[in-house]
């Protein structure tokens, strides 16, 4: 929680705008309810905590989500009104709306019928496909970053779309290093299966299966997939593995259940090739009037892994299970006064009371890389298994289906079976952390490949008891070693050096990287690596770790490694 002291006060000033009332917080910042002293309007002030904008990426990142929304003219887009600089500390000026998030709203009612889910969804896939031709895509969509909009006397205005703030330029390619593919962003029970693997460049399918997600969120009251771990349920996102919207929820027209399960279809190929396709068919839906009692019952949510009994093409859904860590839901302002759009990372926590919270943004690169590791691990097994064939057991209500049927294949000779708990390329870690971390390795270990880096992480239930990502330049590699500072990262960007635990990161670059470089603070971040082996390639690597220190970015602690860290190839860890 951020100390108070560090806020601006009721009657301060951010800038130009007078600090009203303080809306929501969270590890990055806050947002202020504020009227400007020259026009007074009233506005929703996003501000970043001075601690925070000591980091010139995180500065460099918030004021992205004021270029990218700032382009976008449209009434479904929230309007970013101002950009400032208040001390060392940057600030967003957006309109200040009034009424809740369609996440809210599901919080509230369970669900919404055929008719009042279009109502909702078109105007904001239309504020989508604006962005779309922008160039932007918005890779964090969910029902907390899509408005219900109302006037001053409680009519409804339009839905808006919220929260640009980890967008991509799709147009600026790889020199967006912000954005850059490997860095895994946005909110995992939304994002389609090759977004989160961060394997592949991101383009308007990202957000096409989004809306899918949301759109099935909205008529089935709940997501499909449950797991009682993080590993389970990942597996069952990563299989594409789900009952069909018209099994889940009865009185929903399987006409309605068709255009939504294509549009999450775990094979981005077979979703709407557009945004602009998926709200033709939304429309068209809308014009044929179909109706349904969202009081009804639906069928209830599954509880064990689906049996596969079929090829028809649908896609993977999101887990009904969150697994724990910190809150990113929506701001629960007093009377109408509303936060509008918050950054990753820096999304908005109640102050007090409100619905149940929703997973927090990850703003650092190096938080997000945990995902990389889970979910790129998670597909890889669903690869290992043969594309998600097999019979499972099935105490779940209704039929279920596999989205990648395995073609019949020739029957082979019998091989030698293996330990029932063998873990083929299982890696060998020996590290230990002193100062402000204690990574643990022991337990279900994977091994994923991304982007020039090999991640390691190891869980315990829900738990991330270590995870370790680390990427080297070639010369680096070819030297055999290569020692750790604040300037060699900037210098180099393929230094990458991060240890996550829980929800704790520690990077090889200083909180106060502008220090730093002008010789106003010391480097914090030292020590040596031995690379013996490394291929990001294969997953193979065999290093030392020399007294390596590396920095939290959010409390300055650190966190200083030795031992040596040996993987083999890639491993999901079962």
């Amino acid at each position: 929680m951020v100390d108070p002291s560090d806020l601006p006060q009721p009657g301060q000033r951010i800038g130009r705008y007078r600090v009203e009332k303080l809306l929501g917080e969270g590890g990055m910042g806050a947002v202020f309810a504020a009227t400007n002293d020259v026009t007074g309007r009233a506005v929703a002030i996003k501000w970043m905590l001075p601690a925070m904008a000591r980091s010139a990426e995180a500065v460099a990142r918030f004021l992205a989500e004021a270029r990218a929304t700032a382009r976008i003219e449209h009434p479904n887009v929230i309007q970013v009104l101002d950009v400032g600089q208040d001390g060392p500390a940057p600030f967003l000026v957006m309109e200040r709306l009034r009424g809740e998030s369609l996440g809210e709203r599901l919080e509230r009612v369970g669900r919404l019928s055929v008719a009042e889910t279009l109502e909702v969804m078109i105007p904001a896939c239309r504020g989508i496909a604006e962005a779309h031709t922008e160039g932007i895509i918005h890779r964090d969509l969910k029902p907390d970053n899509i408005f219900l909009c109302q006037g001053k006397d409680g009519s409804k205005r339009a839905p808006k779309v919220l929260d640009f703030g980890i967008s991509k330029l799709y147009e600026e390619g790889s020199a967006n290093k912000l954005t850059q593919t490997g860095a895994i962003m946005g909110t995992p029970l939304y994002m389609s299966p090759e977004q989160i693997s961060a394997r592949l460049d991101p383009d308007p399918s990202f957000d096409i299966y989004a809306v899918g997600v949301v759109l099935y969120q909205c008529l089935a009251g709940y997501p499909p997939f449950d797991g009682d771990s993080l590993f389970a349920l990942l597996q069952k996102i990563g299989t594409g593995d789900t009952r069909p919207l018209h099994v889940a929820a009865p009185d929903i027209p399987e006409e309605v259940s068709n255009v939504v399960m294509r549009a999450m279809h775990v094979d981005r190929q077979h979703r709407h090739p557009t945004v602009q396709a998926l709200i033709a068919d939304l429309e068209s839906l809308q014009q044929r009037g179909f109706q349904n009692d969202p009081t009804a019952g639906t069928a209830p949510a599954p509880q064990t892994p689906p049996t596969r009994v079929g090829p028809p093409n649908t896609g993977p859904m999101v887990p009904r299970t969150q697994p724990s860590g910190p809150s990113s839901g929506p701001v629960h302002a007093p009377d109408t006064l509303r936060e509008t759009g918050p950054t990753a990372g820096m999304a908005a926590q109640p102050k007090s009371g409100g619905s149940t919270p929703m997973w927090v943004f990850f703003l650092a690169i190096g938080l997000l890389l945990l995902f990389v590791a889970v979910m790129g691990g998670g597909i890889f097994w669903c690869a290992s298994r043969g594309g998600g064939g097999g019979n499972n057991a099935n105490s779940g209500n209704g039929p279920n289906v596999n989205v990648n049927p395995t073609p019949p294949t020739t029957p082979t000779a019998p091989t030698t079976p293996t330990a029932p708990n063998a873990v083929v390329n299982a890696p060998t870690i020996d590290l230990m952390g002193r100062g402000s971390c204690t990574p643990s390795f022991h337990g279900r270990t994977m091994v994923v490949t991304s982007q020039g880096t090999i991640t390691v992480t190891t869980t315990q239930g829900f738990r991330i008891s270590g995870n370790l990502t680390v990427g080297f330049p070639a010369s680096a590699v070819q030297a055999g070693s290569i020692d750790l500072s604040s300037q060699g990262r900037i210098d180099a960007p393929d230094t990458i050096v991060h240890l996550m635990q829980d929800q704790t990161m520690w990077m090889n670059l200083a909180s106060d990287t502008t220090g730093v470089l002008v010789n106003d603070a010391p480097d914090p971040i030292s020590g040596r690596i031995v690379i013996r082996q490394f291929d990001a390639n294969t997953g193979v690597s065999d290093l030392t770790f020399e007294n390596v220190v590396l920095q939290n970015t959010q409390d300055d602690g650190l966190c200083t490694l030795n031992g040596t860290v040996r993987t083999v190839g890639t491993s999901t860890g079962f």
